[in-house]
């Protein structure tokens, strides 16, 4: 039960991949395969680099994605 709702994106981040999807409804076949075949590399990595990698991916989200409420603030002061 953790790992789904973990593994689901919120409603922002939904909105972001349809938007993107669009941008690049050219290539995004080739940026699915590549995400498949990197999902296959990451099940033949042994549990321990698994943890680390998704802990390290984790810190740099945290470090580098932005807080959404952050922005509908600042819309709301700009007006």
């Amino acid at each position: 039960m953790q790992n789904k709702t973990r593994l689901e994106l919120a409603d922002y981040e939904a909105e972001n991949l349809a938007r993107l999807q669009k941008m690049f409804s050219r290539k995004w076949e080739f940026i699915f395969m590549q995400a498949e075949a990197q999902a296959k590399v990451d099940k033949k990595r042994d549990k321990l680099e698994r943890k680390v990698l998704d802990s390290q991916e984790r810190a740099f989200w945290d470090v580098h994605r932005p807080v959404v409420r952050v922005f509908k603030v600042l819309n709301l002061k700009s007006k």
